[in-house]
């Protein structure tokens, strides 16, 4: 387990990561948390809903770069992690430390996690130690943890049809981290990580959304009550 004094939120207000291989429907629950938030605290202003990749610069590069298999082929595994890192650096920098530090719960849909665990070669470690470092180093001050991360459990070949599904019906055809030995690889990762890293809770996704979600909300509840303490918490 890596040092939880590094590997900490250090600010008032919760932040939440809510992760798993595509097609697990951690995005589903991500809004599902935070419409249930909004109307727990009854500010909206107070919950901030955001993503990894970003919009931004290097989410836009990186986006392009998964969706292209020659450019894919072309970008080598650590250009890919840097690009990432950089993203989440702006990420931290502009939106999630300063929503923090206002006191507003931060959900954020994916999050360092996938980085490590996407670019990582299976059940290795080493690499997730190491893509974790070029995290790090790149967010510098701004390297915040998640308080309580979701990890999403759901069998790699549910999720590949799930997207198989959405080709068809869209159109939209599977890029380079959503094939089938890419899924496989990233799930078993995920259960080294979750024993890696604190925070991580891994949830059964092969059930219903409701049930799915009935766990994330005791979780969620457990996070705030231990954020008690500041008044930026109570409804």
């Amino acid at each position: 387990m890596q040092n939880p004094e590094i590997f900490t939120n250090p600010y008032p207000a919760p932040f939440f990561a809510f992760e798993g291989i595509d097609f697990c429907g951690k995005s589903t629950q991500a809004v599902r948390a935070a419409n249930y938030l909004r109307a727990k605290f009854q500010v909206p202003a107070k919950v901030v809903l955001t993503k990894e990749p970003t919009d931004g610069l290097y989410g836009r590069r990186i986006r392009k770069i998964l969706g292209d298999p020659d450019l894919f082929a072309t970008t080598t595994s650590i250009e890919l992690q840097e690009l990432f890192a950089q993203d989440s650096r702006q990420h931290c920098e502009n939106k999630i430390v300063p929503a923090l530090s206002r006191g507003e719960i931060v959900i954020s849909d994916r999050f360092r996690h996938s980085s490590c665990v996407y670019g990582a070669k299976n059940r290795n470690l080493a690499d997730i130690r190491m893509i974790m470092g070029i995290n790090r180093h790149y967010l510098e001050e701004f390297f915040v943890w998640p308080d309580c991360t979701f990890i999403f459990d759901l069998p790699a070949e549910v999720a590949f049809y799930r997207g198989q599904e959405r080709a068809t019906k869209t159109g939209q055809k599977l890029d380079e981290m959503e094939k089938m030995e890419t899924l496989e690889r990233v799930k078993n990762n995920f259960y080294l990580f979750v024993r890696e890293y604190p925070g991580c809770h891994l949830i059964d996704a092969d059930r219903s959304e409701e049930e799915i979600f009935d766990d994330v909300r005791k979780l969620m509840e457990e996070t705030l009550n231990q954020k008690r303490n500041t008044s930026l918490l109570r409804p």
